[in-house]
């Protein structure tokens, strides 16, 4: 097994606790971390990238309850679906309360062309890791196949934010800043700070461009109450967030 453990004296907290798109990239550099074994190049030699195409933190009692000061100390797992798709699990415990989170990549290499995402295998796996038989991807695939039948882009809101802090030195749009566009589009809705989140999953479609528009659109499931918020940019969804607060 493959295994990870940190601790962080001081962690990042936003206005209602412990900062999500901060844990998000803390996060997201342990699992590239632990897939330090793998040769990312594929059988072309171009160079891959983990993306990562589901993501889910559940902040057990809320987010709330993580504290300035608190020593946090982060246990994360490395697992293996197969040779494209890599989960990582992960413990993020302070003295007063334990979150957990599942994070889903898939290796893709850059299109320079089109700027999109291409799925590639590497040419080496990573061996004597633990096999899992479920990830996200099939969740993923069914709310793909959902959400791109139709979209009323005319109920969006317009989401104005800077390329220069949202995109990353290979000019993609960070995985984290996915969060931060939710968190905006909520905001706008609403106007007024939501209540802390107890659970967020988040799933990823596609790559944008740093001139593409991108707009939000956030309801509440009269089901489950959960926020549920769709970013979308040329008429076609890019992620889709349920938030649980």
């Amino acid at each position: 097994m493959i295994e990870l453990k940190i601790k962080v004296g001081m962690p990042h907290l936003n206005y209602n606790g412990l900062d999500p798109i901060w844990l998000s990239k803390t996060l997201g550099d342990c699992h590239w971390g632990l897939l330090n074994n793998v040769k990312t190049i594929d059988n072309q030699n171009q160079r891959l990238y983990a993306s990562f195409f589901a993501c889910e933190i559940d902040f057990n009692k809320g987010q709330n309850y993580f504290y300035e000061n608190d020593d946090l100390h982060i246990q994360s797992k490395l697992f293996k679906f197969n040779n494209l798709i890599y989960s990582s699990s992960h413990l993020i415990s302070s003295n007063k309360n334990v979150a957990k989170a599942t994070f889903d990549s898939i290796f893709v290499k850059k299109d320079k062309d089109t700027n999109s995402l291409v799925k590639s295998e590497p040419k080496n796996s990573i061996i004597n890791i633990e096999s899992i038989n479920s990830v996200f991807i099939e969740e993923h695939k069914k709310i793909k196949k959902k959400l791109f039948e139709k979209n009323n882009i005319a109920k969006f809101n317009k989401l104005i934010f800077s390329p220069e802090a949202y995109f990353n030195g290979v000019k993609i749009l960070y995985f984290a800043n996915y969060i931060n566009l939710v968190m905006l589009n909520e905001f706008i809705s609403y106007n007024q700070i939501l209540p802390p989140i107890k659970k967020l999953k988040i799933f990823y479609f596609k790559n944008i461009n740093w001139n593409d528009e991108v707009y939000g659109y956030t309801s509440i499931n009269e089901t489950s109450g959960a926020y549920e918020t769709i970013l979308v940019s040329n008429n076609i969804p890019i992620a889709f967030c349920i938030i649980d607060r």
